[in-house]
């Protein structure tokens, strides 16, 4: 989405400053440890970012799942540790029965059995990882429950989510930029706004697709047509036009690319480009795609654009399109 485009440096500086922002003092301890341990990684200094993570003590549960998956994660992916991430992985599965609803238990159920399988993949043990790979591909709303029944081989992802159809409204869209297909459309409503053509958000997005008014006058500058701003703001139809126009303008930079071009509509494409410069570019395989995605500095960007695949696939999977799970 764009509401981070217009404060790329701002937001950068509430990282180290996080503690000011709308979160509780744990959480802004815990990303301060998580952000420091990510630095500490790309500066190669790897081995302690792994101590400073498995070392440090949280206070929430939900802090000890995500501490667990990073300490895993960079076990696993960097160290390649496969007995410590293994450890850490299970810890994570164990924690993830304490969830709060509001935690998503569900998704993070999933995330730990994926890592898990990955874990016992890269050991050899292919008949166990296959195992938790089915398990978590029992949530087939996420976006690990998708890769989980992809790494499984299960075939079925259709049908597994035929019964949530309803959770997936499909209002009709006159104006979406023909460059997207409709299930993308809808997919970035509804993690945008829920489909609620009013919605305001706190840093002043607008509509539907949630439209920052500095990316609506950028949009009518480039394209020579003049923008209302109260339209976007009141009129799905008028919102949808220049959202999916946005997105697909992203979509061609990043070659198709729904992930990048997710990232680069919730941070900006300055971030997106940023973030490819820093750990490397999926689209050319130099770095595995899930892990870019966790490697996204910002936690509503590495949230948000999970949701907007697993929204995408549950869209596809609903409609009558082919299904592919697939984070590219």
């Amino acid at each position: 989405m764009t509401r981070f485009a217009s404060r790329w440096i701002l937001a950068c500086v509430a990282v180290l400053t996080i503690a000011a922002a709308d979160v509780s003092p744990a959480l802004a301890n815990w990303l301060k440890v998580r952000d420091a341990a990510m630095t500490l990684r790309e500066r190669g200094r790897s081995q302690e970012a792994y101590e400073l993570v498995a070392q440090t003590g949280v206070t929430t549960v939900a802090h000890e799942v995500d501490r667990s998956f990073i300490a895993g994660f960079l076990a696993l992916r960097v160290l390649g540790r496969h007995d410590l991430a293994l450890a850490h992985f299970k810890n994570m599965a164990v924690m993830t029965a304490r969830l709060r609803p509001s935690d998503d238990p569900a998704g993070h159920r999933a995330m730990a059995g994926y890592w898990l399988g990955r874990t016992l993949q890269v050991m050899g043990q292919a008949d166990e990882a296959k195992t938790l790979y089915t398990t978590a591909a029992m949530y087939r709303n996420t976006f690990y429950g998708l890769l989980a029944a992809s790494q499984a081989g299960l075939s079925d992802t259709r049908a597994a989510i035929a019964p949530a159809a309803p959770a997936y409204p499909r209002p009709q869209l006159f104006w979406h930029d023909p460059r997207m297909n409709s299930e993308l459309v809808l997919a970035i409503i509804k993690t945008e706004s829920n489909f609620r053509t009013t919605a305001v958000s706190s840093a002043g997005a607008l509509g539907d697709m949630q439209l920052m008014p500095g990316t609506v006058k950028a949009i009518s500058r480039k394209t020579g047509v003049p923008l209302d701003p109260r339209m976007v703001a009141s009129n799905r139809n008028y919102n949808v036009a220049v959202g999916s126009h946005h997105f697909a303008d992203l979509l061609a930079k990043y070659a198709g690319n729904v992930t990048l071009a997710a990232a680069a509509y919730n941070a900006g494409s300055g971030a997106s480009d940023g973030w490819i410069a820093r750990f490397g570019d999926p689209r050319t395989n130099s770095i595995d795609i899930v892990d870019w995605i966790e490697l996204i500095p910002f936690r509503e960007t590495r949230g948000y654009v999970k949701k907007v695949v697993s929204n995408y696939v549950a869209y596809l999977s609903t409609g009558t399109s082919s299904v592919t799970a697939s984070a590219r």
